[in-house]
């Protein structure tokens, strides 16, 4: 069975959920999800808030990134991007958002071919939230 945007969008909304509570975050869900917020986290220092989006995405931009693209500025503070490793293993990247504009960042999951070391922007310094 194809998975349709509102499933896949569905079960990147739930990893992330599960991701969060594992390390210890309170969470709160708006009740209409119309503004580009999907949750509400309680940072570790008690009584401050940020905005979280979650975005999914299972494709690969080239050999060895993928691409977020924020093609719908939104006001959230940050971006839960879930993704795919090499192996086929879910990512749960949390990056900054640059708030209400469009944007774009290309993120190594593998790899490069040319093994190129400047101007990378590694998934691994992503999966520790920031907040």
């Amino acid at each position: 069975m194809k998975l349709n945007t509102s499933r896949v969008g569905f079960i990147g909304e739930n990893l992330t959920l599960l991701d969060l509570l594992k390390r210890g975050y309170n969470l709160y869900k708006p009740c209409i999800d119309d503004d580009g917020v999907d949750f509400v986290v309680e940072t570790k220092k008690k009584d401050k808030f940020i905005t979280l989006q979650v975005k999914y995405s299972k494709y690969y931009d080239s050999y060895s990134s993928i691409c977020l693209d924020i093609k719908k500025p939104c006001r959230a503070d940050y971006i839960a991007f879930v993704c795919k490793d090499e192996n086929n293993k879910d990512l749960i990247l949390y990056i900054k958002n640059k708030r209400n504009k469009r944007w774009r960042r290309n993120i190594q999951i593998t790899k490069s071919k040319n093994n190129q070391k400047k101007g990378i922007h590694n998934y691994k310094s992503y999966l520790t939230p920031r907040f």
